[in-house]
Formats: C-alpha cells, structure tokens, sequence
C-alpha cells in the first residue's frame, strides 16, 4: 500500500490529525504533510473548521495539537467520494 493509500486509510480509521496519521502509518510527517495537500489538490480531500478553539490551558492536552494554529483553530480533514 502505496502513501496516499496509507493516508487515506488513516483518515478513514478516524485519525486526529497530522502527528496521528504519521504514527499510525509509520510515515514521515512531512511525507503526510506531502500526501495531504497533494489530496487537497486533486480535491478528493477537503479541511472542514471545527466549531471550538483549543482550551485557554494550551493545546498540549489538545487532539489536534500541531495541526492547527491558534489563529486559524482546529480542522478536520474530510476525505471526499471516491470516484464511480
């Protein structure tokens, strides 16, 4: 199973972000930075906003740590329909 597929997988088995997915796949965290905008790009991926902001504690406890940006907040990364 190739990168993408691998990515995909992990989004899929309900991965909390970008550390996340590089753990549960064994890959490079700038091999899944790569491989998810090279999904954004080929719009088979998109980044929804979530409604809540990180904790005023930090974001060391948070799920999406390193994922997101206190200015821009959490995201969750949508996979669209494969094709038919």
């Amino acid at each position: 199973m190739g990168p993408m597929s691998q990515v995909m997988e992990a989004i899929r088995g309900g991965a909390l972000g970008r550390e996340d997915i590089a753990r549960r796949t064994g890959l490079e965290r700038t091999t899944v930075d790569a491989v998810i905008e090279r999904l954004e790009a080929m719009g088979q991926l998109t980044r929804e906003r979530l409604g809540a902001s990180c904790p005023t504690t930090g974001c060391g406890s948070c799920s999406s740590n390193g994922a997101c940006s206190l200015q821009r907040g959490p995201v969750s990364l949508v996979l669209g329909r494969r094709p038919v």
